[in-house]
């Protein structure tokens, strides 16, 4: 969309300089879903607790602990089944612990974006913008979603976010 013209992105997308109406937004984010970043099934403690067993060491040391029974080395068997499960207990806690300061981190940061709907600049949560929304960027503003500009004004972007720098 970057090589065409305004007037062909804006007649693509079924909107105007003026923006959507509520109602069109309303619909366009029934049918579309809205701007955020699909979000995965939460896994139980239990989900999380079996998920440490299947560490290739710990399935290493899991066959130890049967060569061990074979062998008649109950003291053996005994340790390295305590050591699998302690392990496996701290990083249930470990994994689940980061799993609920992650959702925390993301509850926080909500960002508010500023559109053009029934041609007045509105502020709605990022989530809602929706294909065709005409969006009013300021200095500092966060970009909601994959944008097309239509007008900027002594425009600058720090994209260094978006890169990463090797050491030699």
């Amino acid at each position: 969309m970057w090589d065409q013209n305004i007037e062909n992105v804006l007649k693509k997308f079924n909107t105007s300089k003026d923006g959507l109406s509520s109602k069109e937004a309303n619909q366009r984010l029934l049918s579309n879903g809205k701007n955020e970043i699909p979000k995965f099934k939460k896994k139980t403690i239990l989900n999380i607790f079996i998920d440490q067993f299947k560490s290739p060491i710990i399935l290493i040391l899991i066959i130890a602990a049967v060569f061990a029974i074979l062998t008649n080395s109950k003291a053996d068997c005994t340790f390295i089944l305590i050591v699998i499960f302690i392990n496996a207990i701290i990083g249930t806690y470990q994994e689940w612990s980061s799993e609920k300061s992650a959702e925390k981190l993301q509850n926080m940061i909500k960002i508010k974006t500023k559109v053009l709907r029934d041609g007045v600049i509105q502020e709605i949560p990022s989530e809602e913008v929706v294909i065709g929304d005409i969006v009013d960027l300021e200095s500092g503003c966060k970009i909601p979603a994959d944008l097309r500009l239509i007008d900027a004004k002594k425009l600058q972007i720090d994209e260094s976010i978006l890169t990463r720098r090797n050491k030699l």
